[in-house]
């Protein structure tokens, strides 16, 4: 995963937008460690703050056994500046 590739696909007439103030990221299973890598991206860019990390256990009715979750809330830096 990069920050110096921008989903062009995303940003399609969205040129107006402001940037979010807070952004979830979440992740569920084997995801978790993707979840806790752009979270560290993020906050290593100084695009995000990491204010809240949460992580649980998710029962699913179809398999037998808990599936770790992980919720990861990041604030907007001081310093980011959208480009």
């Amino acid at each position: 995963m990069s920050c110096h590739i921008t989903p062009h696909y995303f940003l399609l007439w969205n040129e107006e937008k402001n940037p979010f103030d807070e952004v979830i990221i979440t992740g569920l299973g084997s995801a978790t460690k993707i979840a806790i890598g752009a979270a560290s991206i993020m906050e290593k860019e100084d695009i995000g703050q990491i204010i809240k990390i949460q992580t649980a256990y998710f029962s699913s009715d179809r398999i037998n056994r808990r599936i770790p979750k992980i919720t990861i809330v990041l604030k907007k830096h001081p310093d980011f500046v959208a480009s």
